[in-house]
């Protein structure tokens, strides 16, 4: 189908040339592609594309993406900008690969001749698509996902702005919540939060069902005038986590406005504050007297364009979690995972990944199947929705999401003993100690029912649209006919540096062609050779009604799943496990350090790629606790260097131990003669392959200054990785220059020009890719 060309569209069904789209998109953009490409020019439909990896297409794409923010409206002016300007082959497909054809309930000639079904009118369209096509019946969503969708569909937000302020709540355990609100987004707000929270209504007149009464309160005010603050009632003046102020109306000058809940929240909210609206002039004007600059300005993706304003207190850090979006360029691999930062766990369990929206009803069923028949196995999932379970939220990529994030599960599994399903899987029997399955191999999987060995699997697949048919020519080029064709919808495998460097080599593999994976497999295990115990088929048998009670999963195939799925419908509340010790010590200093998430995952990856290691603190705070658990579990020694009482107090009482408590006799603008500290001190700088310099306190010009710590990591003759925490500051940077010379890299912090995080590698460790 593809032939020689690199990409392959169809013609647009119904706008078959340019001429032929007036009314479509922005008017300039039409005239700009007019001009460029000429009215005749085939206006082609991006819902259904093929191309192959290749370098021209990936700066197709990179032209494509240019384009289409010119205007952001129809992508597919900007394809045919971005077609003509990089000169891309092109081999047109028949439009029955992509049939835009309206379902009706009396049917449609088309649809018989159609390959690819494009929904035009989707709402309507759904129901007799699936009822004229013999599609499946989705089972029930979950109360988080349903109250999501509602919210979207009827609250007042966009769907980015509930999606940010949803990770926030959700990654908070046990956070407590106010909202000021007229919105229909209560059950958001109330799985979000787990039920802990306050309603105030700023409107009687609005109404809407929810199991819980609001508080209803009428706000005083007027928009443009300023008012006294009235003391807040008695069962909202209390400290909050988290408040939301969306309420009372502002739109013109006879509303109430929202003077008095924004400054109810400077008072009452300890961690941040979301205020809607925040381009209308008054809120910003009285967010400005009470609040200050917001942290964030989040834009609505939809076309009101009403912003959302979000301050992150003092002494906090942004909640923005590890788990969330995992953003990754084309071929890069993910670096902020469940766990993005410790690969050791002491636990095992079963990790499922689910893109995509007709797979959620696979996942829920998946999910269920685990929870009754392995009740003693932890659960952790990687998905692009919020689920009831411990997950990682990742965002879906252009192409095969799955495939990307399938290759790359080493990484994104918290646990040390893994059971990998994919979402189509159902554990029909109990699987007993899974350590016994694994024995002493790296990696445990099945044989492929269907195509047990790589060149049945050729045969098979050769005319299939869907493959490669340069993957499959390289596949018999290279003997690997007669090889075992594993089928990796399950596997099984520890935490070990032989499987770390499998999925490494299967996710390079994989980004070659990026269509099957189990090609990429197989080929990966041919390079690193790392042992595999091939398992009975009771373990990944195809589903079968006669054949599943002797299974103890069941994996069902294209045109199974409808059958399958139809026995495990129901939903059940999940029962949280419990959150790895070093993962839990990295999200309370992502919430309370004063350093950015990025940062402290970098350096984690730092600390994590050292085998044993010794590292040297100089200065106590929130991610003591951290870089010592962190330390810990890599079999290392975490030493803190602290001058100030309180701060050793502190950290002691967290559990924290090797504190050494020094005096220094430094000053801010004034170099030092000598090294004036314990030897103790620069005995632990001298065997050190990591020193973080983070105090003493260095912010006036009458503070001690960081000249001492620095001169003893420069001077240290192991050549440690440095860290130099406020690099921005005039004399932090004027010591590093001095003793250290430029850094390699640097990271900004949550501003960009505040706690700005320097790095200088002395002893060679790959450090870019830990920083990608």
């Amino acid at each position: 189908m593809l032939g020689k060309a690199d990409i392959a569209v169809a013609v647009d069904a119904f706008c078959e040339a340019l001429k032929d789209c007036a009314g479509v998109g922005v008017y300039q953009e039409m005239v700009e592609t007019i001009s460029m490409c000429g009215e005749s020019s085939p206006f082609y439909n991006s819902g259904v594309m093929l191309w192959r990896n290749s370098a021209a297409v990936h700066a197709f794409f990179d032209e494509w993406h240019k384009e289409w923010l010119k205007y952001k409206s129809c992508d597919q002016y900007a394809f045919l900008r971005a077609l003509k300007s990089s000169g891309l082959k092109l081999e047109v497909i028949p439009q029955s690969y992509n049939s835009g054809v309206r379902f009706r309930q009396n049917g449609n000639s088309k649809v018989k001749d159609a390959h690819i079904y494009h929904l035009l009118d989707k709402s309507k369209d759904k129901e007799n698509a699936g009822r004229l096509l013999n599609l499946m019946n989705p089972t029930a969503a979950g109360p988080f996902e349903t109250a999501f969708v509602r919210a979207v569909n009827s609250g007042l937000m966009a769907e980015n702005q509930y999606q940010y302020i949803a990770r926030d709540l959700h990654d908070n355990e046990k956070c407590s919540l106010l909202i000021i609100s007229n919105g229909p987004d209560y059950d958001l707000w109330d799985q979000a939060s787990e039920g802990n929270l306050l309603y105030v209504q700023g409107n009687p007149g609005y109404h809407f069902t929810s199991q819980n009464n609001p508080v209803h309160y009428r706000f005083g005010g007027r928009v443009g005038h300023w008012v006294s603050v009235p003391v807040p009632p008695d069962n909202i003046n209390k400290p909050w986590d988290f408040v939301i102020v969306d309420a009372p109306v502002g739109h013109n000058k006879s509303c109430p406005g929202r003077q008095i809940p924004i400054a109810w929240a400077s008072q009452l909210a300890q961690k941040a504050i979301f205020v809607h609206d925040y381009e209308r002039p008054w809120e910003r004007k009285v967010c400005d007297r009470y609040l200050g600059t917001p942290s964030r300005i989040i834009d609505s993706k939809s076309l009101n364009n009403h912003q959302l304003a979000v301050f992150r207190l003092k002494k906090q850090a942004s909640c923005a979690t590890p788990t969330l979006s995992i953003q990754s360029s084309q071929g890069q691999p993910v670096n902020s995972l469940s766990c993005p930062i410790c690969e050791t766990s002491t636990s095992a369990g079963i990790f499922y990944i689910s893109i995509g929206d007709l797979r959620h009803d696979f996942l829920r069923a998946a999910l269920e199947s685990a929870r009754r028949m392995t009740p003693e196995l932890q659960v952790h999932a990687a998905s692009d929705i919020p689920l009831e379970i411990p997950f990682t939220w990742v965002a879906p990529r252009l192409g095969h999401s799955s495939r990307f994030y399938k290759t790359q599960a080493y990484s994104l599994s918290p646990f040390e003993l893994t059971l990998q399903l994919d979402d189509d899987t159902i554990i029909h029997r109990p699987l007993g100690d899974l350590t016994s399955i694994l024995g002493n191999a790296d990696v445990a999987m099945v044989q492929d029912s269907f195509w047990p060995t790589i060149g049945c699997a050729i045969a098979a697949v050769k005319s299939a649209h869907w493959v490669c048919q340069d993957e499959l020519k390289m596949m018999a080029a290279c003997g690997y006919v007669d090889e075992i064709n594993y089928n990796s919808g399950m596997m099984l495998y520890r935490k070990t540096e032989r499987m770390e460097l499998l999925f490494k080599t299967w996710f390079r593999e994989w980004c070659r062609f990026q269509t099957t994976d189990q090609f990429a497999l197989i080929r990966a295990l041919k390079i690193t050779g790392v042992n595999v115990r091939c398992l009975p088929l009771e373990y990944n048998l195809p589903f079968r009604r006669h054949l599943k009670d002797k299974a103890c999963i069941l994996h069902a195939t294209a045109g199974q799943k409808e059958n399958y799925l139809a026995e495990y419908t129901r939903s059940y509340s999940l029962e949280m496990p419990k959150v790895d010790p070093v993962y839990a010590a990295f999200l309370d200093c992502v919430k309370k350090g004063m350093r950015s998430q990025y940062q402290y995952e970098v350096t984690g990856r730092i600390i994590n790629s050292l085998h044993r290691p010794k590292i040297v603190v100089f200065g106590c705070g929130y991610d003591s606790l951290f870089l010592a658990k962190l330390t810990n579990a890599k079999g290392g020694t975490a030493y803190f260097v602290e001058d100030q009482d309180k701060w050793i107090t502190f950290a002691a009482q967290r559990g924290i131990e090797n504190i050494i408590k020094v005096t220094y006799s430094s000053r801010i603008g004034e170099l030092t003669k000598g090294v004036c500290v314990q030897k103790q001190v620069q005995a632990q700088c001298e065997e050190a392959d990591l020193i973080i310099v983070d105090g003493p306190v260095g912010g006036k010009c009458s503070d001690k200054g960081r000249e001492i710590p620095i001169m003893l990591a420069a001077r240290s003759k192991s050549q440690p990785t440095i860290i130099v925490y406020n690099y921005e500051r005039p004399w932090e940077r004027y010591c590093c220059d001095n003793y250290l010379n430029r850094p390699e890299h640097v990271i900004s912090g949550k501003l960009a020009h505040k706690n700005v995080m320097a790095i200088w590698c002395q002893n060679r460790i790959a450090l870019t890719p830990l920083l990608q």
